[in-house]
């Protein structure tokens, strides 16, 4: 999973603490608009 969102330019962070959970982060960047979203 994290080879991929490196893939795509965008971050995965996970943060646990005890008693709290477990939050699960991943950011990916927005496509340009002249990009072309069919490839």
């Amino acid at each position: 999973m994290t080879e991929r969102i490196d893939m795509l330019g965008g971050e995965f962070n996970i943060d646990s603490a005890i008693g709290e959970g477990t939050k699960v982060v991943i950011t990916l960047p927005a496509p340009n608009e002249n990009q072309d979203t069919n490839s």
